[in-house]
């Protein structure tokens, strides 16, 4: 087993999404691997954010890539 995950961080503005942060976890030998990117917004400001995670690895002998996008606002 050997697993790796990615995650990026952007913030809404008027020309489009400005990137906030990445990090990545990996290579780890372990069937779960989470990756948390925190963001630096201000007490009271509203902003729409795209988080995306990706990853892939060996489990069982395959080889597996996984992808997710999530739209927040607050």
């Amino acid at each position: 087993m050997n697993n790796t995950i990615t995650d990026k961080s952007y913030r809404s503005r008027w020309y489009g999404g400005e990137h906030q942060k990445t990090r990545t976890e990996g290579p780890k030998t372990a069937r779960r691997v989470r990756v948390t990117v925190d963001v630096g917004c201000g007490y009271g400001t509203w902003h729409r954010w795209r988080t995306e995670g990706f990853g892939g690895g060996i489990l069982d002998g395959r080889s597996v890539r996984s992808w997710a996008v999530r739209i927040d606002r607050g």
